[in-house]
């Protein structure tokens, strides 16, 4: 039980972190591209951030809390004390609630708005909203990197 847990923490942690660089790494990328271009890649982020970022962090954080019951359940009463588990689980949780409850809605609304009109701009709302996710996207990340860090040093 114990290593099946493990192994889905590892998957959603690396679906989280991996799929944020790459969308990352896209968008830089498109920064000089046409609107349309552009519009294109913010509408594939949108998907990167719905099937890979948000269902990474999902079953991360799930299996991150089976993991830290498991342990309870077989003596390791002390675990949520262990400082370094102790924040992991703190910026394991608040980084996955960050992309659930802040980043996957926003991500949905730059994609209805990522159609440029005419004159090839968006709307004032699409640059607004592609700015605050990310801010909401580098917080959750740094917050991802730390609980990583924190795991890696933690010893049961």
């Amino acid at each position: 039980m114990r290593t099946s847990l493990l192994f889905l923490h590892y998957l959603g942690f690396a679906l989280w972190i991996g799929g944020a660089m790459a969308g990352m790494a896209m968008r830089i990328g498109s920064r000089r591209e046409s609107p349309e271009t552009q519009g294109a890649v913010a509408r594939l982020l949108a998907r990167v951030q719905i099937f890979v970022v948000a269902p990474g962090a999902l079953l991360s954080l799930a299996s991150g809390f089976g993991v830290a019951f498991n342990y309870m359940a077989h003596g390791a009463t002390d675990i949520l004390g262990a400082p370094l588990m102790s924040a992991m689980m703190g910026f394991g949780t608040l980084g996955a609630l960050l992309v659930l409850f802040v980043g996957m809605p926003t991500a949905q609304r730059i994609a209805a708005l990522a159609y440029p009109n005419d004159q090839g701009t968006f709307p004032s709302l699409f640059g607004r909203l592609q700015k605050r996710q990310a801010i909401v996207q580098t917080v959750a990340g740094v917050m991802a990197l730390a609980a990583l860090i924190c795991g890696a040093l933690w010893r049961p």
